[in-house]
């Protein structure tokens, strides 16, 4: 098994870092002081121990469960999803549920997504009137546009705010996230490095990590009661 689906934080000169790490499962982790401290496994060739660092950020996606367990002592599981034909195909960009988001209706969030490479523009119009998410996509990656020039330092906020609002809309897919308790997403994808976790597992595998983030904010909003409504004055 891999490594993990957090990025790492900066680690002291002794090898400790601060907050809640899922270290990958060939490592030891043990909880002193309030702290995480990660010592030195059989495989990870990014983790090293006392008087070692670790590397800004872990990309593998393919291991967690095991030292999640051995932290929260329960066992956890993965979902993999890709197609939209499948049984968590609501988790996909290309899954048709619509949203309203900046004042626009949008057919999919891989719609909202490309379209807001060329936010102001006509492209970003035509990109929204695309008849399919797949001609949205081809539409985005058409590099005869240029993409805004911020684009890189935004693009994770716009996916975020894409998902938030397309299961804030539809009660049912809620249903669906929610019900995957706290098992790790994994987009399954064999090309993608950045949004999924690529042909060997090794990718970022940001879109299920954006996905476990709004799972955790309509878990929150759901336990948050409504306020009473004021008395009149």
């Amino acid at each position: 098994m891999h490594g993990v689906v957090h990025d790492l934080p900066h680690v002291a000169p002794d090898g400790v870092m601060d907050g809640p790490v899922l270290a990958c499962c060939s490592t030891m982790v043990s909880w002193h002081s309030g702290r995480v401290a990660l010592r030195r496994g059989s495989t990870p060739p990014s983790i090293s121990g006392g008087g070692g660092h670790v590397r800004d950020r872990v990309r593998t996606v393919d291991g967690v469960l095991a030292a999640s367990a051995c932290l929260w002592g329960k066992r956890m599981t993965t979902i993999r999803f890709y197609s939209t034909r499948e049984e968590y195909g609501c988790f996909s960009n290309f899954s048709r549920h619509p949203f309203e988001l900046d004042g626009t209706r949008w057919p999919t969030s891989e719609h909202y997504f490309q379209a807001q490479k060329f936010a102001g523009t006509a492209h970003a119009e035509t990109i929204r009137q695309a008849r399919t998410p797949k001609e949205a996509a081809e539409l985005g990656r058409d590099r005869r546009h240029p993409l805004r020039p911020n684009w890189e330092k935004v693009k994770d906020d716009v996916m975020r705010r894409a998902v938030l609002r397309k299961f804030e809309t539809h009660a049912d897919i809620q249903a669906t996230l929610l019900s995957t308790d706290d098992a790790v997403l994994v987009e399954q994808t064999t090309g993608d490095y950045y949004w999924g976790c690529g042909a060997d597992g090794t990718g970022q595998n940001k879109l299920g990590r954006i996905l476990m983030e709004v799972r955790e904010r309509l878990r929150r909003s759901a336990a948050t009661p409504e306020p009473p409504p004021r008395a009149p004055g």
